[in-house]
């Protein structure tokens, strides 16, 4: 699956489904009824087939691998292929350090109904965004904040998905930034 420019066009949507699995807690659930998540289940429903498949009930350095962390590693594996692919005429990025960590634990069938997963709107604005991130994500700094939103440059924008249908610009990122104490 690759776009035009030849970048693998599931990289940002299985970074979008790693960070709203953990916007609900981190627990291998994201409601793909809920309009937050729309345009992920073309990737969801394969991670899940293949999790099934390849993964449940096996141990990885002697621990259980659960779907949550599933998610997770699929998150990171995307945000390593995308530092080592470039186009042409684009810098070439430092590939991230990432130390994965096991055992988050799945929500149960009955939690998954419980679960509310807010997230936030794209027109929130830079005051509405550090709010989100100071309520559901309170360790986050500003510099946290600036690299989560910036993994929106990595796809575009999807009327159906999002209600917007132009790329991320670098200067929504300058603006956040400009204030780098923890939030």
């Amino acid at each position: 699956m690759k776009n035009e420019g030849g970048r693998m066009s599931w990289i940002p949507m299985a970074l979008r489904i790693s960070f709203h699995d953990c916007v609900s807690g981190c627990n291998g659930f994201v409601d793909i009824k809920n309009e937050n998540n729309r345009g992920i289940g073309p990737l969801l429903r394969p991670l899940n087939w293949l999790w099934k498949k390849e993964v449940k009930g096996k141990k990885f350095y002697g621990l259980s691998f659960s779907f949550a962390d599933f998610l997770a590693y699929s998150g990171c594996r995307a945000s390593y292929l995308s530092s080592i692919q470039t186009l042409p005429n684009e810098p070439t990025l430092t590939v991230p350090k990432i130390e994965f960590k096991f055992c988050r634990v799945d929500a149960s069938e009955s939690e998954n109904k419980e679960i509310f997963e807010e997230s936030i709107k794209g027109w929130s604005g830079t005051s509405g965004t550090k709010n989100f991130f100071a309520e559901n994500f309170k360790e986050f700094t500003t510099k946290d904040i600036v690299a989560i939103m910036g993994a929106h440059t990595l796809g575009n924008a999807c009327k159906a998905n999002s209600g917007f249908t132009k790329a991320w610009v670098a200067h929504a990122y300058t603006i956040l930034i400009q204030n780098t104490t923890k939030i």
